[in-house]
């Protein structure tokens, strides 16, 4: 079902491919079954809503915990 973040407030680093950097306002997509990581850029907080889609009870497969 794929990932969107929404960045509310910071800056904050996601890679899907390229590093990219991310600040308030910005959207961004991951597709489904793509590995991706996101978090905070260094020295800096950041702060986003994710939201997923649900498929046949499971919306999520964490690959780091």
């Amino acid at each position: 079902m794929g990932q969107a973040l929404i960045i509310t407030a910071g800056v904050g680093r996601g890679q899907r491919g390229p590093t990219q950097e991310v600040r308030p306002g910005d959207v961004v997509l991951f597709p489904p079954c793509i590995k991706h990581w996101h978090g905070a850029a260094p020295g800096v907080a950041t702060f986003h809503i994710s939201v997923a889609g649900e498929e046949g009870g499971n919306n999520v497969e964490w690959l780091e915990k």
